[in-house]
């Protein structure tokens, strides 16, 4: 790793060859990314490294960073394609199956596994087709050369400060409205993994046991969820629209935070990874 890490620091701008051995010569930050023992051997490759004079022979120009592909794939096969992709939906216009099929993409298959370059592929064309969608519908636009009749700005065109608000503001909307997805809340967690009664301490082997004594001895009733009644309607082509977005867009985070080698933003991407594979297993 140590002869691997060399060659490709002669490609970070700032690079010193033998030639011109120069112990200021400052060398640009250069991420250099692989999969998780590539890393580790990166790191331990610079280590050995520590005792060379200028920055070119410490090869501190390249900065390690972990492509976490395997992340990725279970994120685009596991989550996106296990809630967005079905073949019964050929016909629906708007559905991932349906897009795959208009752009005759015929190397992608249920399981995305079988060629991730090209299913990811797909949702990235999918992701930006329902981008412009959005974008056309929340400015009132029939197509991408009209111009827009709503949430237009309507400032001053030097007015720098406005803008950036103007822009923030817009994207706050445009999110809250067609890409946030309400998530379940349970309010009445378990405090822990005994059967224990919250109010009296009380111990039972079965959970069936412990309901009944907290609703007959304390009139505590755990959190049950409503069961939809028939007059409720819902617009399924909307849901299913705000959930592409929520997911394509978590997910094209995720892809942008592993290109920067920004580790907090991708442990913060777990989380949202987690949750939703709790509430959709």
């Amino acid at each position: 790793m140590v002869y691997i890490a060399k060659w490709l620091h002669n490609f970070v701008p700032g690079h010193a060859s033998d030639d011109h051995d120069n112990p200021d010569q400052a060398v640009v930050k250069t991420l250099s990314g692989g999969d998780y023992l590539t890393f580790e051997r990166h790191k331990e490759a610079q280590s050995s490294q520590r005792d060379g004079r200028t920055p070119s022979k410490r090869v501190e120009g390249l900065l390690a960073k972990m492509e976490d592909f395997h992340q990725q794939a279970e994120w685009l096969a596991e989550i996106c394609w296990r809630q967005l992709y079905s073949t019964a939906s050929a016909r629906d216009i708007g559905t991932l199956h349906a897009a795959r099929n208009a752009i005759n993409a015929r190397n992608i298959t249920a399981d995305p596994r079988n060629n991730f370059y090209a299913s990811a592929e797909l949702l990235d064309k999918y992701t930006d087709a329902y981008l412009v969608a959005g974008a056309l519908q929340h400015f009132g636009m029939e197509d991408v050369n009209s111009e827009p009749t709503k949430n237009m700005y309507t400032g001053l065109p030097i007015d720098q400060d406005g803008k950036n608000q103007y822009v923030r503001e817009t994207v706050s909307l445009f999110v809250k409205k067609h890409v946030m997805c309400p998530i379940p809340i349970r309010l009445a967690a378990p405090l822990s993994n005994e059967f224990k009664c919250r109010f009296c301490g009380k111990m039972y082997k079965m959970p069936s046991a412990l309901v009944k004594h907290e609703e007959k001895q304390h009139s505590f009733k755990p959190d049950r969820p409503e069961s939809p009644t028939p007059e409720t309607k819902q617009d399924k082509v909307y849901n299913y629209t705000r959930r592409s977005l929520a997911l394509c867009m978590l997910r094209r985070n995720h892809d942008d935070a592993i290109q920067c080698g920004d580790g907090g933003r991708v442990i913060r991407l777990y989380k949202f990874f987690c949750s939703i594979i709790q509430i959709h297993p």
